[in-house]
């Protein structure tokens, strides 16, 4: 799956979960409102389970959860990462 998909689907589900159609791949998260608990639980449970993609502790900083953007980037990368150990 390549990254501007993921972006896709990170929007899609932000904007039904908020309600919110002004959502791009360069909106803030912080500034608009969305890192609530509820609404990040929420997309991490979204992430797990639409990508099946573990986030650990580590991953959920401030950078990551920034943009839906950087969001896609990490998941994209873990997909990658996933792909190549089964290749190897």
């Amino acid at each position: 799956m390549d990254r501007l998909t993921i972006e896709t689907r990170v929007i899609e589900f932000l904007r039904t979960v908020t309600g919110l159609d002004s959502f791009t791949a360069e909106t803030d998260l912080f500034d608009a409102g969305v890192t609530d608990s509820l609404t990040m639980m929420d997309l991490l449970v979204f992430v797990e389970t639409e990508f099946l993609v573990r986030l650990g502790f580590t991953d959920l900083t401030p950078d990551v959860f920034k943009t839906p953007q950087s969001l896609a980037d990490l998941i994209a990368q873990r997909l990658a990462s996933a792909q190549q150990s089964m290749a190897a």
